[in-house]
């Protein structure tokens, strides 16, 4: 009877366990699919301006190309219509409304973005800066304090006289701390 509930309770934890690796991997698919979506317009996008940027014609008659080109710009701004460059311009704002719609709802829906953890997130990052900034002063401040000391001894070595009488002056102040340290024994 024992045998046939752990069987029974290992059936059922390994289908769990198996919908639940299921569910995981389609979640993950469906954020792969939405990103893979957007990087493919963006890529699409890209393609498209660098072939439209590029002339028709094969490189000897690319002069050809841009004559064209010229010539069909002229055309356009001396014979164009207001009416037609207002109904361009009202469709680019209907496009950007509508782009702005689907944004804000789509701000609405995710509460991750919210402006509070946006300005919290942007704190952190001035924090990060100035700290960043006062360590960089210490190292400038620091690097200055050695450039002076090394060229405070490249004075002393370039003068070997004063070197020497220093040096002279440095063992002797050394011979005089060992002669009060011996007689301060013998004092004992």
């Amino acid at each position: 009877m024992y045998i046939i509930f752990l069987g029974f309770y290992l059936f059922v934890g390994h289908l769990l366990m198996m919908n639940l690796l299921i569910a995981i991997f389609n979640r993950d698919i469906e954020k792969v699919n939405e990103k893979s979506k957007e990087i493919w317009t963006y890529e699409h996008y890209i393609l498209h301006e660098q072939f439209s940027e590029k002339p028709v014609l094969p490189e000897p008659f690319s002069l050809l190309a841009y004559f064209y080109y010229l010539v069909r710009f002229i055309i356009r701004k001396c014979c164009s219509n207001d009416e037609q460059s207002d109904g361009n311009t009202m469709a680019c704002t209907e496009f950007v409304q509508k782009c702005m719609s689907q944004y804000k709802e789509e701000e609405k829906q995710s509460p991750d973005h919210s402006h509070e953890q946006m300005i919290s997130q942007l704190k952190q990052i001035c924090d990060d800066i100035r700290k960043r900034k006062l360590t960089v002063n210490t190292v400038y401040i620091n690097a200055t304090k050695i450039k002076h000391n090394t060229n405070a001894i490249d004075e002393d070595i370039s003068g070997e006289d004063s070197l020497g009488k220093r040096m002279e002056a440095f063992e002797k102040r050394v011979m005089e701390k060992l002669d009060e340290l011996v007689g301060a024994k013998d004092k004992k």
